[in-house]
């Protein structure tokens, strides 16, 4: 579907689902299979940020990585944390938005409700609150799962609330981030951020160019049930863009 006011020629889209939005006034100028249910992949790490921080009040707070959070993540994307490792909740929320660290997921899903069923019943939670209707989550960081959906629509409303929490705002911008070294590593850890939109580094820019100066966020995800995904920011003019 097309709303009036729109441009009359679009680019031809070769996604599955999408959908772009003006969330002041919640105007779609574009939608295409956006209530069809799909794998959401690494998209799911925005909730995981968002209830960490509704529900976290020091987020200078040390977290100690459990065995249980770096377990069983072949095939996704990591931090490379370590059991035992000792890092604060916003260099945790670093590693999940930025490098898309499964295991960062999981530790803080861990620190915020107790257990990863916990948190994964206040995603759920936090979902309905939203309207998001036609969502599922079984896990903190988008790994594949049967029982675990979402839309194109339900993740725009997703994306709405995440980019009015300022503090996930301010770190969905950031290009790269240092970690500094912890007590399990010797050096500092970089992060660039896996969404080139936002990259303007020359370097990177000489083998992937997708910078656009106007975005701010969001997150990129890829598995193989899912494909490649992106919620993606932009604000431009004092106009607001949200594209799934």
């Amino acid at each position: 579907t097309l709303t009036a006011g729109a441009a009359s020629e679009l680019p031809q889209l070769h996604c599955e689902a999408a959908l772009v939005v003006a969330p002041e006034t919640g105007f779609v100028l574009y939608s295409k299979n956006d209530l069809a249910k799909r794998s959401p992949s690494s998209l799911v790490k925005v909730m995981t940020a968002l209830i960490v921080l509704e529900n976290v009040d020091d987020l200078s707070a040390e977290v100690t990585v459990s065995a249980e959070a770096v377990a069983n993540l072949k095939g996704l994307a990591t931090s490379s944390l370590k059991e035992g490792e000792v890092m604060t909740v916003t260099n945790l929320l670093y590693c999940l938005l930025l490098n898309s660290g499964a295991d960062a997921a999981n530790a803080l899903a861990e620190y915020t409700a107790g257990s990863i069923p916990d948190f994964v019943a206040l995603m759920n939670t936090r979902a309905a609150a939203l309207g998001m209707t036609d969502t599922q989550f079984a896990n903190p960081h988008g790994g594949d799962d049967a029982s675990q959906y979402t839309t194109a629509a339900d993740l725009a409303k997703l994306a709405v609330a995440a980019m009015k929490n300022q503090q996930l705002a301010d770190i969905v911008e950031v290009q790269y981030k240092r970690i500094p070294k912890t007590n399990k590593t010797n050096v500092d850890r970089y992060y660039f951020s896996n969404n080139a939109l936002v990259i303007s580094s020359t370097e990177r820019r000489k083998t992937e160019d997708y910078y656009y100066r106007y975005a701010n966020g969001l997150m990129t995800g890829y598995s193989a049930a899912a494909d490649y995904n992106l919620l993606a920011s932009s604000k431009k003019d004092g106009l607001t863009l949200l594209t799934v």
